[in-house]
């Protein structure tokens, strides 16, 4: 299956990790995203070679730690700085992938984190999803 079908099942488990609410610390929701994406890594294939690989999810605890320390920020968290603590998280879960669309993926989460009034948690886990999908697929995964 090419990881861009995995969009609708990111969307949903980003989605319930973004309406934890008051149970939702650092913590928890961290792993609630990484686990998420490391979910569906598997799914996509990096062709640099005669045969493909697929994505193993080998930088989960780095993720998470980075995923964690973005929503740690409290009061000094902007989109910007959230965005790319997170994308920073992300570019490492999957070793085998060069984070050549880094830089469209910090993009695409302040976007997201910069929502405001419109940016509910599902709004949101839209537009996350959509993100790591496209960084993936930037990166030359299908």
């Amino acid at each position: 299956m090419p990881l861009a079908a995995t969009l609708q099942g990111l969307k949903a488990q980003l989605s319930s990790a973004f309406n934890m609410q008051q149970a939702g610390n650092p913590d928890t929701v961290s792993l609630t995203i990484t686990s998420a994406i490391a979910a569906v890594a598997p799914s996509g294939l990096f062709p640099p070679g005669p045969t493909p690989i697929p994505l193993v999810p080998g930088g989960f605890s780095a993720t998470q730690a980075q995923i964690k320390n973005a929503l740690s920020l409290g009061p000094a968290a902007t989109p910007d700085s959230v965005a790319q603590i997170m994308a920073a998280g992300i570019s490492v879960l999957c070793p085998t992938v060069l984070p050549t669309g880094l830089p469209a993926l910090i993009a695409q989460l302040k976007n997201a984190f910069s929502l405001d009034v419109a940016g509910n948690p599902d709004t949101l886990a839209g537009v996350f999803a959509a993100a790591v999908i496209s960084y993936y697929t930037a990166c030359g995964v299908v």
